[in-house]
């Protein structure tokens, strides 16, 4: 298309309006299972320690049923410590590695929220220049528009004085 300028202008280098919805979405999905996820990180802790509670339950009657059989004295004290010791481990240790992992896993949630919210930025960035492109070549085409109509009016003014001058 040729503005009033005299230059070339086209659509060709804007923005594909259907792509920045469908990423729109999907960011917008991904934030808020986020923040679902980040507004629930206690209670998945609370089931991940429910669940090492329900395991340490099921090692104590283990030990008991076990120490039931075991006729010597010393290897019921074994079990006995056997049980303290697992159980000493998994509450210590793995309680710590779970509450490390939960803080690691709400880190890589906020880094992805971040991401997320810098996506939408430049979401709303390409919706802006693809609008001001829309607009752009609108009032290119009403200044072109308008030049053809003034050109026009010249034109006919012109053959009418013409006409005047000649009569």
């Amino acid at each position: 298309m040729l503005t009033a300028s005299g230059e070339n202008y086209s659509l060709n280098n804007t923005v594909d309006m259907e792509s920045i919805g469908s990423t729109t979405t999907t960011v917008c999905m991904a934030a808020i299972i986020g923040l679902v996820v980040i507004f629930h990180i206690d209670d998945i802790g609370h089931l991940v320690i429910s669940m090492l509670d329900g395991f340490i339950d099921y090692l104590e009657f283990a030990v008991t049923f076990l120490g039931i059989f075991l006729p010597h004295p010393r290897a019921q004290f074994l079990a006995f410590l056997f049980y303290h010791a697992i159980t000493w481990i998994i509450f210590t240790v793995l309680r710590y590695a779970t509450s490390a992992l939960l803080r690691c896993m709400y880190n890589v949630l906020r880094g992805i929220l971040a991401g997320a919210v810098d996506l939408a930025q430049a979401d709303f960035a390409a919706w802006t220049l693809a609008y001001n492109n829309w607009a752009e070549d609108r009032i290119h085409r009403k200044v072109a528009q308008r030049v053809a109509e003034e050109a026009e009016v010249r034109k006919i003014n012109h053959w009418v004085n013409v006409r005047v001058w000649v009569e």
